[in-house]
């Protein structure tokens, strides 16, 4: 049989546990995303973020892009036409989306 003091710490700890879950949520609503940067490159092309400190980075998908770290920042080949999303986790900016859209060369007459 549970007693009473028992029974109005569990439903204290629970009563807690919610207005804990509701204030998080509320405050994740009021910071706003920051703003996806669109890249635009032809095969072929290389460009340098000044990205220093990357912890780490993702692409959404493969072979659109090379991804090499320099010491002072990251440099993208674009390596076939496509679309790729790269996340670069900093340490001080933290996460930063870019969407690359990577075009083939037009040929000249």
């Amino acid at each position: 049989m549970t007693t009473r003091p028992a029974l109005a710490i569990a439903i204290g700890i629970v009563a807690m546990a919610i207005a804990t879950s509701v204030a998080l949520h509320a405050h994740a609503q009021q910071i706003p995303p920051k703003p996806v940067r669109t890249m635009r490159l032809h095969v072929g092309e290389v460009m340098r973020l000044d990205s220093r400190d990357v912890r780490s980075y993702s692409i959404s998908t493969r072979g659109v892009l090379d991804v090499r770290v320099a010491s002072d920042g990251l440099l993208f080949v674009a390596t076939r036409p496509g679309i790729a999303r790269v996340l670069i986790v900093t340490g001080a900016a933290g996460p930063r989306r870019y969407d690359f859209v990577v075009v083939a060369r037009q040929r000249s007459y």
